[in-house]
């Protein structure tokens, strides 16, 4: 295999439009919108948090509890806590600039609109999640997580690679806080919810099958410019998973790996890590998490070859072997 070292992403602002029809990319699906699908935003927690006043503050906080009731789940924060974290300057300070950040970032907010608009399209009658931003003070080690009926947003995550906050951390995941991976990581955390899985089924290809999926559902959604933004990769990443993607299939075929339940092999080539592990000397040359992007490529060429499934049926999809065969994928070497 060849292999060529990665550069930083170079970001494309995608070109938002109000309404969809097919897209030159054959891996889009056309979508009609009819104009009266309804919106999604995202609100700032705790813009409204800090507007609290100090000597109501029980009563506020129960307001609050009301108008964002996930943020309250199990009662797992005590009002003391929140007063606590009220009265922290620090914390408020940095909260105030990640609101101006986020508010600054229209195009993020429009995005993610315009995608959940596609999903109601692709996927009638289901309900659609409240989005809350918010700086959790790094108590979600996650970028997004989903709750009940809301996508949490933790904007310290976002703060771009070169941010103090970073300093130390490793360069693969101070790359993977740019504010322009927020809105496909919403998506992706959101797809969750609809891709369905064999739980008896434990191969590297199930794995594979189900990380595609997540991927394709976003691209489909939101129907990015740039594709190295739905996986995080640079454009370098991208270019040297195209040149090798023959190769990178053929060794998991020669090696045995769809079929095998290891575990090692979702660290090796699924896991976020700086690179992916094919044991030889190159290796420090290859995107992370190869597996992903060689399941999204299984899935495209799976909906290519199968124009009548809609991709509420994909993710419905639960059989990984019937998904391959019927994909016929077989990039060339």
């Amino acid at each position: 295999m060849l292999f060529t070292s990665r550069n930083s992403i170079i970001y494309i602002a995608s070109i938002i439009i109000f309404s969809f029809s097919a897209c030159n990319d054959d891996n889009k699906l056309e979508v009609n919108l009819e104009g009266n699908e309804r919106d999604v935003s995202i609100a700032y927690f705790d813009q409204a948090f800090w507007q609290l006043d100090s000597l109501n503050f029980g009563e506020g906080i129960q307001e609050m509890e009301k108008k964002y009731p996930d943020f309250f789940l199990n009662n797992s924060v005590s009002e003391k806590d929140w007063y606590t974290r009220f009265q922290d300057e620090k914390i408020h300070n940095f909260s105030d600039s990640l609101f101006t950040l986020f508010r600054d970032s229209v195009q993020y907010t429009v995005e993610l609109n315009e995608g959940f608009k596609r999903f109601q399209y692709f996927f009638e009658g289901e309900n659609l999640p409240q989005i809350a931003a918010w700086f959790s003070n790094f108590e979600m080690t996650s970028a997004i997580v989903s709750s009940e009926n809301t996508l949490f947003i933790a904007g310290e995550h976002f703060l771009g690679p070169e941010h103090q906050f970073y300093n130390g951390v490793p360069e693969y995941i101070r790359f993977d806080k740019q504010l322009a991976f927020m809105s496909p990581k919403v998506m992706l955390e959101w797809s969750n919810r609809f891709n369905a899985v064999d739980e008896n089924d434990q191969t590297f290809l199930s794995r594979i099958i189900y990380e595609g999926k997540r991927l394709y559902f976003t691209e489909q959604l939101l129907n990015l410019e740039d594709d190295n933004r739905i996986i995080a990769y640079s454009k370098e990443n991208i270019r040297w998973s195209e040149k090798n993607e023959g190769s990178i299939w053929q060794f998991f075929i020669n090696n045995d790996y769809l079929f095998s339940n290891e575990q090692k092999l979702k660290r090796r080539f699924i896991d976020p890590s700086p690179f992916s592990k094919f044991y030889t000397g190159n290796d420090n040359a290859t995107p992370g998490r190869i597996g992903t992007w060689i399941g999204w490529k299984i899935i495209q060429s799976y909906m290519e070859h199968n124009p009548k499934v809609s991709l509420s049926a994909l993710m419905k999809e639960k059989n990984a072997k019937k998904i391959l065969n019927k994909s016929k994928y077989k990039p060339k070497i």
